[in-house]
Order: C-alpha cells, then structure tokens, then sequence
C-alpha cells in the first residue's frame, strides 16, 4: 500500500491511496491465484490533535477497485468501491516529521455472482514521513510543545533537550 495525502487541518487530512494484494483463494479448487487492486481517495479523521504523540484515526474513502483470478469468468473484475478503517500514528523516538502508522482497511467491493459486498479486510505498517508545514510550538524553543517539559520558556532562552533552559554561567538563575 502507498499513500500521499494533505493535511487539511490538525483533525483532518485528504489521502490519495493505492493498495496491492496477491493472495490464493481457498475457495476455488486449486487454491487459484488471485489479486486485488485499489485506488481511491480518502479522509483521514484524527481522534486526537495531530501533533500528539499518538494519533488514532478513522479513514472514509472511495475508489476502483480490480480482482483479478484466471481460474473465474470473466478473470477481471472491475467497479467503484468504498472503504472504512481505522489506525494510529506513533512518532519515533520523538521526531517530529516521522512516524509508525499501522491501519486496518476494509475495502466495500462486490464480487462475481453474488448480491452481498464483499470484506477485503488490509493490515498494514509502514513509515509515514511529513514534508513542509509547521511544527506546534508555543513558546519558541524548537522542541515540540508534547515533548517540551518547561513549555513556558523565555523566548530567546538556550534549552536543552526537553525545552528546559540552560544555566550558561552557573549562577542558578537561567
């Protein structure tokens, strides 16, 4: 699966998608080779600010769908499709610009000959890493205000890693 999206606002975000799955059918005799392809766009609706350390969301989506199996007439079968999903984001190691996603995904797709959608059901980890746009930081002081122990520090202050500031001369007074 790959995604490339656009981050609306801090609760919501436009992700364009595209997702391959080979497996092999138990149903058919001969355990046939089947594939499943979809493209589509999709909503993501953070649970939680998208700054947090972790991010649940929901996904909504559309898109065209394609199974594929020779053993079945026809071998390709094409239409519209929805899909619904949830996951989280982690950040790593307290970077700001990249994270753990893992999601679940159940694409709406009907199959040959039957009245029923059928559950494409996907799980999925992967990276997902942030170009551009601004990090949340109240104060100022270069670290992430969810990171950031001291998160009122005098703007201009030298801080260490945890956004507290630094005592340059000693003296107990920052």
């Amino acid at each position: 699966m790959g995604a490339l999206g656009w981050r609306a606002s801090s609760w919501f975000s436009f992700e364009g998608q595209a997702t391959f799955g080979p497996t092999t059918s138990d149903l058919l005799p001969g355990d046939a080779e089947q594939n499943f392809t979809y493209a589509g766009l999709d909503g993501r609706w953070n649970l939680r600010h998208a700054d947090e350390h972790v991010v649940p969301f929901l996904l909504t989506g559309v898109g065209y769908g394609l199974n594929h199996c020779e053993s079945l007439s026809p071998a390709k079968l094409e239409r519209g499709a929805g899909n619904v999903g949830l996951g989280a984001l982690w950040s790593l190691r307290g970077s700001q610009r990249t994270f753990l996603r893992m999601e679940v995904r159940d694409y709406f797709f009907r199959d040959r000959d039957v009245k029923e959608f059928s559950n494409h059901f996907v799980a999925t980890l992967g990276l997902t890493l942030l170009w551009g746009g601004r990090e949340r930081d109240q104060d100022l002081d270069r670290v992430r205000d969810w990171l950031d122990k001291c998160p009122n520090t005098p703007l201009g202050a030298t801080v260490d890693k945890d956004g507290c500031p630094l005592d340059g001369d000693g003296d107990g007074v920052f």
